[in-house]
């Protein structure tokens, strides 16, 4: 809203002081208390500004507006004081210069001064003066109008464009103001010194003439700019691109524009956006879209080198794992020492490990790839929590490992790849085992909720492991080395298969586990794979 400062024009400030002029004469019999005098009552009320005239420099008249100018209680007050008491010691010389020239030329433009209240504190005013003459002696009639607030308002309109300003050169790249007119005129109305460096022209070339700045656009790049600037008008969408600009060796600096467009009152539209230089974001993406490629290439090669292998290890390792068996159990005859008899039963054990091993390589390897095809079904948690302790029981018996199972009623089935679910079960009750000593404990337990989904945990009383060495564990081949840890430690397979093939359900693993006291494994199900 307008301040009652900034609602008068200078002409008519010009107006109601000629109007004073006129009444001069009759003021010049009115006392300064007298209050009924009808027409001085009438000044006072329908002039807001402050009314003064001073003789010699002497105020012999004043109205309540002035009054109040000055922090005065009462006009009365100002009579017979020094008009400069009222002027601030620097602004002394320059108002009594401009006081010579009125009493030369009779009156002097409108001008901005400062003036000194009654407490000391200042105000900016506006004063029009005119000469005049009173009770026979030369005098001056002034007109001064309070505009504090205007100025106070302007300061710091100036000083938020000079923040602004500054900012602006402090931002990387360019800021910027297009306006498209309905006519599909372009101009840059602002765009801040930044431009020189992105670009290599000058920010008023371009104020001046928007072409100044598309024409070190690459062509191809131009009309994209010119397209996604049209698109942008009618919806009002962000403009969001990025322009090879050619530098003097003949390579591109890469430039992304951004920009929010909007409508105003007379149609045009106003895009408010910034360049910036993305030149080496652009070729570090490129670095890494190229590496990324590579270790595509590589990860396929490998599979196809797994697979491949896969066939021609299992082909002869069947074969071999076949004849221990015969040998073993003696399918042709006796073989006469008992110690091959051994020998055949070992070499069996170590085919199965190994075909075990090399299963487990090849899916890692599709999961790493995203090759893993699940079959999912409805699988019963319980019945595949219990065939995978029946393989332990034999090594629990042997070592007297306790076993405790604690499965909630009413499980319902989730959805999955059961014999996925079951090497998730296996590879982890089998860690427990492996790393739980004679006379120690492992339970596994697993519970529903409606926000947590399916819970499995297995916890034992083993060596447990170091923090350092949660990470390491977690990783394909990975093993802690601790002095407590059993001789066969196994692979560095089972724990991170079982983490990727319980991710590859949706699922999370997470381990927990202190030195001397035990591990603990948690599988978590999101409810969305439960089935009611």
């Amino acid at each position: 809203m307008a301040t009652q400062d900034s609602r008068k024009t200078k002409s008519e400030l010009v107006s109601e002081l000629k109007g004073l002029r006129g009444l001069v004469a009759d003021l010049q019999d009115v006392q300064a208390g007298n209050e009924g005098d009808e027409r001085y009552r009438r000044l006072v009320q329908f002039l807001p500004d402050a009314v003064r005239i001073t003789c010699d420099g002497i105020i012999v008249y004043a109205n309540d507006a002035a009054g109040r100018l000055f922090g005065m209680d009462s006009p009365a007050d100002l009579i017979g004081r020094r008009a400069e008491d009222f002027v601030p010691a620097e602004e002394r010389e320059r108002i009594a210069r401009r006081r010579r020239r009125l009493q030369t030329s009779g009156s002097v433009p409108m001008e901005e001064q400062k003036r000194r209240r009654l407490d000391g504190s200042e105000l900016d005013i506006e004063v029009l003066g005119i000469r005049i003459t009173w009770r026979g002696k030369p005098a001056v009639l002034s007109v001064l109008r309070d505009i504090s607030s205007r100025v106070s308002g302007r300061q710091a309109r100036v000083e938020g464009e000079r923040r602004m300003a500054a900012l602006a050169e402090n931002i990387p790249g360019a800021i910027y103001q297009c306006v498209m007119r309905r006519s599909g005129h372009i101009r840059f109305p602002f765009i801040s010194q930044g431009i020189q460096e992105l670009f290599g022209v000058e920010a008023d070339a371009v104020m001046s003439r928007a072409t100044t700045l598309l024409q070190k656009i690459h062509p191809d790049d131009r009309r994209a700019l010119r397209n996604a600037v049209r698109n942008s008008a009618p919806g009002l969408s962000p403009v969001e691109l990025e322009l090879r600009v050619p530098n003097a060796v003949g390579a591109f600096r890469r430039v992304q524009s951004i920009a929010r467009p909007r409508e105003r009152d007379d149609g045009d539209i106003v895009w408010d956006g910034i360049f910036l230089d993305v030149t080496e974001r652009h070729y570090a993406l490129m670095a890494l879209r190229g590496a990324k490629e590579e270790a595509e290439l590589a990860n396929r090669i490998k599979s196809e080198f797994l697979a491949s292998m896969s066939h021609e290890i299992r082909t002869p390792l069947n074969a071999i794992m076949g004849f221990a068996e015969v040998i073993e159990k003696q399918i042709f005859g006796p073989v006469g020492q008992k110690r091959y008899q051994e020998y055949s039963a070992d070499i069996h054990a170590s085919g199965v490990h190994l075909l075990a091993l090399i299963e487990d390589i090849l899916d890692l390897s599709k999961l790493e790839a995203g090759k893993m095809e699940l079959k999912e079904d409805e699988v019963d948690v319980a019945r595949v929590i219990d065939s995978s302790l029946s393989l332990l029981k034999r090594r629990a018996e042997a070592g007297g490992i306790k076993l405790a199972v604690r499965i909630a009623k009413k499980m319902p089935a989730l959805r999955g790849d059961e014999r996925r679910i079951r090497q998730i079960l296996f590879n982890l009750v089998s860690n427990a085992s492996k790393f739980t000593p004679d006379g120690g404990k492992i339970s596994i337990s697993a519970t529903v909720g409606a926000t947590t989904g399916l819970r499995i945990h297995v916890e034992d009383t083993g060596v447990g492991i170091r923090p350092e060495d949660i990470d390491t564990v977690m990783t394909p081949f990975g093993q802690a080395h601790d002095v407590d840890a059993p001789d066969d430690t196994g692979t560095g397979l089972g724990l991170p298969l079982a983490k990727s093939l319980v991710e590859s359900h949706d699922g999370k693993l997470n381990l927990k586990s202190q030195p001397g006291k035990g591990t603990r494994v948690t599988v978590q199900f999101p409810p969305m794979r439960l089935v009611a």
